[in-house]
């Protein structure tokens, strides 16, 4: 089952869950969703894994 779908955000700010999204998830009606951000979650994560020369040098590639 796949587990990802891009929704559209209303004018009004709302959107709506995928029926099989709710399903996975467990989601019925009436109940709270709570969002969090992946990159407040996951921010500096590999922070000093990298040195500063090879962060350089792979960027020089792009």
């Amino acid at each position: 089952m796949k587990r990802t779908k891009s929704v559209k955000v209303s004018r009004k700010y709302q959107i709506t869950i995928p029926k099989n999204i709710r399903e996975i998830a467990g989601i019925d009606k009436m109940e709270g969703v709570h969002f969090e951000s992946w990159t407040d979650t996951y921010a500096g994560i590999s922070k000093g894994i990298f040195s500063h020369d090879f962060i350089k040098k792979e960027r020089s590639h792009w």
